[in-house]
């Protein structure tokens, strides 16, 4: 019974390792730290505008999480939310780097840059809604 009850908490601390690795290697981290370098390159001529960006691309993050702990967090469940978020979230990181590939860093406003600045504020929304908040509740659960 103890070796069984070994083994059970060893693949729920391998579990609780994987969820969290998984987490941090989404992309966030170096999405938070990059954005505000994208948003000066793109908006170069308008400092005012990149401050404002800075403020505008947190306050998504900060209000999807609390929208998130406010409408979803007890009615979907854990594995659903996780699930559901991670395409989501590969979906928008893979066309931000492809609208970044395709020139939105010229340092001019145009369409592209303006929808990678949208596609950056998605990914944080559905990161916000999963795996951000999430990866810690599942591991306790």
């Amino acid at each position: 019974e103890t070796r069984v009850s070994t083994m059970a908490s060893i693949q729920t601390l391998l579990g609780g390792v994987a969820i969290s690795t998984a987490q941090q290697a989404s992309g966030t981290l170096a999405l938070d730290y990059y954005a505000p370098v994208f948003f000066s390159k793109i908006y170069s001529q308008y400092q005012q505008m990149n401050y404002g960006l800075n403020g505008i691309f947190y306050g998504v993050k900060i209000f999807a999480a609390l929208a998130f702990v406010l409408l979803s967090a007890d009615r979907f469940g854990t594995q659903g939310d996780l699930m559901v978020g991670a395409p989501f979230m590969a979906v928008f990181q893979i066309i931000t780097a492809v609208l970044l590939e395709r020139g939105s860093m010229n340092g001019g406003v145009t369409s592209i840059s303006e929808a990678t600045v949208a596609f950056m504020c998605l990914f944080a929304i559905a990161y916000n809604f999963s795996w951000g908040p999430l990866s810690f509740i599942y591991v306790n659960e």
